[in-house]
């Protein structure tokens, strides 16, 4: 990429990730209460002219309430500037003067996937980067946020880690935050008594996970879409692994990831283009050049699995699906809308009055797309009675080779994508949602002119594109099925020696 800046019209949509927060309750309320009041406005006035973007955890676009397709559409879409800065990271900014407030994303390479042997140590490097630099303290660190009413956060994903900061964005509150943003990132200590602690709580995580059939059931999904591939490495790591994970191998992940060159900056706030150029510049100007982490390696092709895991519980706990599509696949707008009609319109969707309103199966049943760096699964997920297992089974597959077969109607393609275009107004009320848009747009190395689905390109769907994407990607026959309950004479039978 041309290190000169280039500059890109385009909508947005939402980020639906949560952050630590240390700052002063009075400046809180005012802040907030501002955002609530523009966001208001921006949704009803005439002219929007504030968007802001939806992403999931990356790149999703989930189910909410009904949307009035009375909602002006009318916004206008943002404009971004994108380079690469002088330390190799690349950097992405959107300018809004409607707060004095900016939002800032550090986001590495760095996630699960790349834990290899160790599964855990990922996670486990981010979340001790606020346990103190080479001159402060962990307090200290929480202090001096606090001090300028700024809130910090951190992340771990399977494809990404990421430092969060908003902040006011006049200077004598920016920079001290600004400062203490970089010097996190770039030498932190590690400290044993932090490194500890964390590693306690994680391995306090892992073994209440075990007694979750979610969270076995998602493990177990993961690992049977995921043979040998870096995605079926447990996030939260093993009760094996983490008592294994020492300072000094935090210290040579972090060497190895957080540098600049395997860094996307998003920035989205009450400053100018050149100030962003200086703030990027500021955040990376300690960090060594390195290098960007490898490609991840193509999963292997879906198969057919059924596997049931015993547990003692009055439900059972399912998820079916495949590898489907990573983030910058050109059917992801067609697969999207496709599935808000099939599961993702929660009580609206096809699944949902068959498996719910018809046979009263469970109270609730969701399926999604999530499109990562490598290819993301498709899912279904719900909950039944033990003994109505193999119905709800049966219903699932019913309703996908049926909607595989013969797609949408037109009525139902309209609904959703008045849904989908609702949710991008609601996002684009945000600056938190643009910066985490950007983030990912950056992090996938997307393009910009793709990549924020406008209105127009939304309603170009047609039923046949939809209609070809999940037949191309789906195959009903071919899906791995993981259910975690009690066995019962309906049960379906384990085809694992686990």
């Amino acid at each position: 990429m041309s290190k000169q800046t280039k500059t890109t019209k385009t909508s947005m949509a939402t980020d639906t990730t949560t952050q630590p927060r240390y700052n002063r309750k009075t400046l809180n309320l005012v802040v907030f209460g501002l955002i609530a009041v523009i966001a208001l406005l921006s949704l009803t006035g005439p002219n929007t002219d504030d968007p802001s973007t939806e992403a999931n955890g990356p790149g999703q676009i989930a189910a909410t309430e009904h949307i009035s397709p009375d909602i002006n559409l009318n916004w206008q879409s943002p404009e971004v500037h994108h380079w690469v800065n002088e330390a190799g990271a690349r950097v992405y900014f959107v300018a809004s003067e409607q707060l004095p407030m900016l939002d800032i994303r550090m986001i590495f390479n760095a996630g699960s996937a790349r834990d290899d042997a160790t599964p855990g140590i990922a996670r486990l490097t981010n979340a001790t980067l606020a346990a103190g630099t080479n001159t402060l303290n962990a307090t200290e660190v929480a202090a001096g946020f606090e001090q300028v009413g700024a809130q910090f956060g951190l992340g771990a994903h399977r494809d990404m880690a990421l430092l969060r900061l908003r902040s006011l964005s006049e200077l004598n509150h920016l920079m001290p935050a600004l400062d203490l943003l970089a010097n996190l990132v770039s030498a932190p200590r590690f400290p044993e008594d932090a490194v500890v602690r964390d590693k306690n709580q994680m391995l306090a995580n892992i073994k209440h996970s075990l007694q979750q059939p979610g969270s076995i059931a998602s493990k177990a999904f993961y690992q049977a879409l995921y043979p040998q591939h870096p995605y079926a490495i447990p996030g939260e790591g093993s009760v094996d692994s983490i008592p294994q994970i020492q300072p000094v191998d935090l210290k040579k992940f972090h060497q190895q990831y957080y540098v600049s060159q395997n860094l996307t900056i998003a920035l989205v706030g009450a400053i100018s283009l050149n100030q962003a150029k200086q703030i990027a510049n500021r955040l990376t100007r300690d960090l060594p050049a390195g290098s960007a982490a490898a490609p991840l390696p193509e999963p292997p092709p879906g198969t057919a699995l059924k596997k049931h895991i015993e547990f003692d519980s009055n439900q059972t706990h399912i998820l079916v699906g495949t590898t489907a599509i990573k983030r910058d696949n050109p059917d992801r707008v067609a697969l999207i809308l496709g599935n808000e009609i099939l599961g993702g319109g929660a009580l609206t969707s096809l699944l949902g009055k068959e498996i719910r309103q018809k046979r009263g199966l469970s109270y609730s049943v969701n399926s999604q797309f999530i499109p990562m760096q490598s290819q993301g699964p498709f899912q279904i997920s719900l909950q039944t009675r033990n003994d109505q297992t193999t119905e709800a089974l049966t219903a699932i597959h019913q309703v996908l080779t049926q909607f595989i077969d013969h797609g949408p109607t037109q009525e139902q393609l309209a609904d959703a994508k008045r849904q989908l275009i609702g949710y991008s107004l609601f996002g684009n009320a945000s600056n938190a949602g643009i910066v985490s848009q950007l983030g990912s747009v950056g992090f996938y190395q997307l393009p910009i002119e793709s990549v924020f689905k406008t209105e127009r390109e939304i309603q170009a769907v047609t039923l046949e594109q939809i209609k070809t994407a999940f037949q191309h990607y789906l195959d009903p026959e071919q899906l791995v099925i993981i259910t975690v309950g009690a066995s019962t004479h309906e049960a379906i039978p384990s085809h694992s020696s686990e």
